[in-house]
C-alpha cells in the first residue's frame, strides 16, 4: 500500500477527516488490514477501541457495535479518492516537487506567490535574505523569468552598502553563460542606476577573458593568432609570452582596451559582468583578472608587487553566478581518461634522470610537448584533448570519487532487437567506471557566492556536495501552469528533427498565420532555430510562438548522467535533465514571460514517445503542463480525446488513483 500511515501527509488527511466528523463517530486513526487501508472510528466517548471503519473504496462509515447517534454523513467521494485529493492538497501547499518538505523560507514564498506580481515581490524578499545573511555559500533554484537577476541588479547598491557596514569589501561580479547575456545585463544595470546611491556612482562593465580579448585584437589588426602549438615552435613558455615577444602591437591594443575600461568607470564603483569561464578562473589569478588592475600595467613596479597589488585590487566580495550547469560544478570523466593522464604524468623524460615528461608546474608549452610525444605512441581515449588532460592532471590527490554505473531504467523497458545489427546503445553504458571531481571555484572565488539556477540536476549535485552550501528551492503551487501542446512520436529522433520542425511550421502557419521559432538540438542548418543552450536565459522569445524538440540523449551524455545517478544515489537525473531542458525552453515564452492579458503564445513540444511516457512519474518537476494533442492517427489507435500527460488517469478506482498519485509524486 502506497499510503504511509504516520506520515505528515497522513496527519493532514486525519485532520481533514476530523473536520468532516467533528462529533461521534470520531476518527481514531488509519490502519492497513489485509492490504486494504481503513479509517477507524470510535462510536462514543466510552469506546476504548475503535470498532467502526471506512474502507478506501467507500465514502460511508460501516458502523460496528453500538452507536445511538444520527446517521453519519458520507464523504463526497470514496475514502481513497479523498485521501488522494487531500494528499495532493498537502503536497501542493507544504511539499516541494518530488515530495521534499519545504524550508520555512520556501514555504513563505510558496504561500506568498499567488500571482506574477506577488511572486516577484516575494522573490525580492528571498534574495535580500540570501545575499545579506552571514552564510558564504548560497544556491537558489527558482522558476524561469521570475526576475532573479533583475532584482539583484536593482538592489546591488543596497547589498554592497550593507556588506561594507559589516566590514566586507571588494568587487561584485555577475557571471552569465554568454557575452551576449552579460552585455545585455550590464546595459540593464546602467539603465537602472543613472544617478548616485549612498553617495556613490555604480557602473557596470563587461570584462572579457584573455582569449576573447586576444582574438578580438588580432581580428582588428588583421594579424593571425598565435596558437599554443606555434608558441612551442617559437620557444616561448606560454601563449602570453609569445604574444608579448612576437606581437607587441596586439599587447598594446589589449592594454588600450583596459585603459578604456578604466576610464569608463572613473569615479564610480565598477560592477563586473562577465561569463562563467572568467568567474571560474578568477581564483587562479587569470590574465583577465590581473590585467583589470591598473597595477598590472605599472612598469615602475616589480612583477611580484604588480601581482600582489593586482590580486588585492580585484578581490571579489560577492559573486552572482547565473544559470549554473552540472559541468560548472563537477568534472565527470571516464576511468580510462584518468588512467591515460596518470600514465602520462608518471612517464619519465626520455633524457633520463629524475625529470618527468609531464612535470608539475611546467610551462604550458612544455606540457603540450609532452602530451604530443606521449600521444604518438599511446593514442588518448576519444575526446581527451590536451586541455582536458591538463584539467584532469590539475585535480589534487584524493580529489576524485570513483563510481560504477548501474542501469537506472530511466527510459523504461528496453527495446528488443529488430535486426541482426541492432545493439543496445544505452545498455552499453551500464557497468562503466567513472571518476567525479567537485570543482573548487564555487567556494573559493569570493567572500560570498550566490549561484542561481532553474534546474533540478545542478540542484541535486549541490545537495550531494552538502556543506558549506545552503540550498533554497522555490516553486509556485498557487499559480496555474501554462499549457504546452505535446506531440509525442517515436519519429522524434535526431535525424528526423529538421523535417518534423518544418512540418510543424507549415501546419502552424496554415492554421494561425503566425511563424514558429524553433528551439532544439541537431538543427543547426534549419533557419530560425536556436539550440536549447543558446536560448537559455534569453528574453528574445517573449510573445513568439515556439516549437521545441526533445529527443533521447546521445549515449555519451546518457552515460555521464548515469554516473551522476550512481554518485548521487538517485535514479532520475536523466529524466530530470530532459525536464530541465523542457522547463528552460517553455519558459522563453510562457510562465512569467507570458503576456499578462490576452491569449498566450503557442508552444509546441515535439518529443520522443518513449521519453514522453518515461517522464510521467516526474511531471511534478515540470512547471508547464504537457497536454497531448490527439492526432487522427492516435484517435484511430483508440486513445481518448484531449488526453493530458498526467500521472493519475480518469476511470481509476480510488485505490488505483491513490497508488498512482503516490508513485508519481514519490
Amino acid at each position: 500500500m502506497s499510503f504511509i500511515v504516520g506520515s505528515v501527509e497522513a496527519d493532514h488527511c486525519a485532520e481533514r477527516l476530523r473536520e468532516f466528523y467533528p462529533d461521534f463517530p470520531s476518527f481514531a486513526g488509519f490502519v492497513v488490514e489485509r492490504g486494504e487501508l481503513r479509517a477507524q472510528f470510535y462510536n462514543g466517548p466510552g469506546d476504548k477501541r475503535p470498532s467502526s471503519y471506512m474502507s478506501e473504496d467507500f465514502g460511508s462509515i460501516l458502523i460496528q457495535g453500538t452507536y445511538l447517534g444520527p446517521k453519519p454523513p458520507r464523504l463526497p467521494k470514496p475514502l481513497g479518492e479523498m485521501l488522494a485529493i487531500w494528499s495532493e492538497e498537502f503536497r501542493q501547499r507544504h511539499l516541494a516537487p518530488g515530495g521534499r518538505e519545504r524550508t520555512s523560507i520556501e514555504q513563505r514564498f510558496a504561500e506568498a506567490a499567488t500571482d506574477r506580481d506577488a511572486a516577484m515581490a516575494a522573490m525580492g524578499t528571498v534574495l535580500d535574505s540570501l545575499v545579506t545573511d552571514p552564510n558564504p555559500c548560497h544556491f537558489l533554484s527558482a522558476p524561469e523569468g521570475i526576475s532573479k537577476s533583475r532584482t539583484l541588479i536593482a538592489n546591488t547598491p543596497g547589498y554592497l552598502k550593507r556588506l561594507e557596514n559589516r566590514g566586507v569589501t571588494g568587487l561584485m561580479m555577475f557571471a552569465f553563460p554568454t557575452y551576449k547575456l552579460a552585455g545585455q545585463k550590464a546595459a540593464e544595470f546602467n539603465a537602472a542606476h543613472p544617478t548616485p546611491r549612498f553617495g556613490q556612482r555604480y557602473k557596470a562593465i563587461v570584462l572579457k577573458s584573455w582569449s576573447r580579448l586576444y582574438a578580438e585584437a588580432c581580428e582588428a589588426l588583421g594579424v593571425a593568432e598565435i596558437t599554443l602549438e606555434k608558441a612551442l615552435e617559437l620557444g616561448a613558455p606560454s601563449l602570453q609570452t609569445a604574444v608579448k615577444l612576437h606581437q607587441p602591437e596586439v599587447m598594446d591594443r589589449i592594454a588600450a582596451t583596459f585603459r578604456a575600461l578604466h576610464r569608463s568607470h572613473a569615479g564610480a564603483v565598477p560592477i563586473l559582468f562577465t561569463v562563467h569561464d572568467v568567474a571560474h578562473e578568477w581564483v587562479k589569478d587569470s590574465a583577465s583578472r590581473l590585467m583589470l588592475s591598473p597595477a598590472y600595467w605599472d612598469a615602475t613596479l616589480s612583477p611580484k608587487v604588480q601581482r600582489a597589488m593586482a590580486r588585492e585590487d580585484t578581490k571579489l566580495a560577492i559573486l552572482i553566478h547565473d544559470e549554473v550547469s552540472k559541468d560548472n560544478l563537477v568534472r565527470i570523466d571516464r576511468a580510462e581518461a584518468r588512467a591515460w593522464v596518470d600514465d602520462l604524468a608518471a612517464m619519465p623524460h626520455p633524457e633520463g634522470g629524475r625529470k618527468k615528461l609531464w612535470p608539475k608546474g611546467a610551462p604550458m608549452t612544455r606540457l603540450l610537448e609532452g602530451y604530443q610525444a606521449f600521444a604518438k605512441l599511446n593514442p588518448p581515449p576519444e575526446g581527451l584533448t590536451f586541455d582536458e588532460a591538463v584539467a584532469i592532471r590539475d585535480v589534487p590527490a584524493g580529489g576524485w570519487d570513483e563510481i560504477t554505473t548501474k542501469d537506472s531504467g530511466e527510459y523504461g523497458v528496453k527495446a528488443t532487437a529488430h535486426h541482426a545489427d541492432w545493439k543496445d546503445i544505452y545498455g552499453e553504458e551500464v557497468g562503466k567506471d567513472w571518476s567525479i571531481h567537485i570543482k573548487a571555484w564555487p567556494t573559493t572565488s569570493a567572500g560570498k557566492v550566490l549561484i542561481l539556477t532553474t534546474e533540478a540536476v545542478p540542484t541535486a549535485i549541490i545537495r550531494r556536495i552538502g556543506k558549506p552550501w545552503f540550498v533554497t528551492e522555490l516553486d509556485t503551487p498557487e499559480i496555474a501552469r501554462d499549457v504546452v501542446e505535446a506531440r509525442p512520436s517515436r519519429e522524434v529522433i535526431g535525424r528526423n528533427l529538421p523535417t518534423l520542425v518544418r512540418e510543424a511550421r507549415q501546419e502552424h502557419l496554415a492554421e494561425t498565420g503566425r511563424p514558429l521559432i524553433g528551439i532544439g538540438n541537431k538543427m543547426s542548418h534549419v533557419v530560425q532555430t536556436q539550440t536549447h543552450h543558446t536560448a537559455k536565459g534569453s528574453n528574445a522569445y517573449i510573445g513568439q510562438d515556439i516549437v521545441q524538440t526533445i529527443a533521447l540523449l546521445p549515449p555519451e551524455e546518457y552515460g555521464r548522467l548515469e554516473a551522476l545517478n550512481a554518485w548521487c544515489g538517485r535514479d532520475d537525473l536523466i529524466r530530470l535533465s530532459h525536464l530541465d531542458q523542457f522547463n528552460q525552453t517553455a519558459g522563453r515564452n510562457l510562465g512569467f514571460r507570458a503576456p499578462r492579458t490576452g491569449p498566450k503564445p503557442a508552444h509546441i513540444l515535439l518529443i520522443n514517445r518513449r521519453l514522453f511516457d518515461a517522464l510521467t512519474p516526474l511531471l511534478t518537476f515540470a512547471r508547464y503542463e504537457m497536454r497531448e494533442r490527439v492526432t487522427p492517427r492516435v484517435q484511430k489507435a483508440g486513445r481518448t480525446d484531449a488526453k493530458a500527460a498526467v500521472a493519475v488517469r480518469p476511470m481509476m478506482s480510488g485505490r488505483e488513483k491513490l497508488a498512482a498519485l503516490r508513485l508519481a509524486l514519490a
